[in-house]
């Protein structure tokens, strides 16, 4: 299990091979919540097939960034939450402004979104 938000359910299973092949088929099953399976899709999936096409730093690419706002978070699980980028200014870090309502079935909240 997965302790993120969006992200739940999600599993992951290797499968072996039948005729000697010695590497596992790799199965994932992303949430139905189009936001939720897009965010784990990132943060999860995309990694991996990074690393096993041979990228040296397949994790996500990670940009420092200062809140605009206060944002309550989950104190179970990670929060994963979908801004804008504001990078004007004279402020060395951009600005992180959330999009508005989490929930994982809100697609407004991804389309609006850099990060």
């Amino acid at each position: 299990r997965l302790a993120m938000k969006p992200g739940k359910p999600c599993t992951f299973a290797t499968i072996p091979r039948m005729k000697g092949d010695v590497r596992p088929l790799l199965v994932f099953a992303l949430p139905g919540n189009p936001v939720s399976a897009a965010v784990t899709f990132t943060l999860v999936v995309a990694p991996c097939l990074r690393a096993l096409s041979g990228d040296i730093n397949p994790k996500p690419r990670r940009i420092p960034c200062e809140v605009a706002h206060n944002i309550q978070l989950d104190a179970e699980r990670a929060e994963y939450h979908r801004a804008t980028l504001d990078w004007s200014g004279s402020a060395r870090l951009p600005k992180a402004t959330s999009t508005g309502g989490q929930i994982s079935s809100r697609l407004l909240s991804m389309r609006s979104a850099d990060v």
